[in-house]
């Protein structure tokens, strides 16, 4: 009984953790989408220069999943969720 509240607890917590990384991811992207093309225009960007800034971040996410991808299959995610850690601080 008791190993089973803990995976209950567990999985709440990765729950909770997920939302809000979610929420926060939300909010990042509305605000690249509303506030970053309109700046560009105030900065009289052209309009090449528009569409890369408005595209960059639609085309990192799925080079930084590939990259990740290829992270995990030669390290363990212990190891690279140390790194992590260590390099933010």
């Amino acid at each position: 009984m008791k190993k089973t509240n803990k995976i209950e607890q567990t999985n709440q917590k990765a729950l909770n953790i997920s939302i809000k990384e979610g929420s926060y991811s939300a909010i990042s992207a509305g605000f690249g989408d509303n506030f970053i093309a309109p700046f560009a225009v105030a900065l009289k960007a052209s309009p090449l220069q528009i569409g890369l800034l408005t595209s960059f971040p639609n085309l990192l996410s799925p080079i930084a999943q590939s990259f990740g991808s290829r992270l995990i299959e030669t390290r363990s995610r212990k190891k690279l969720s140390q790194n992590l850690y260590y390099c933010r601080r």
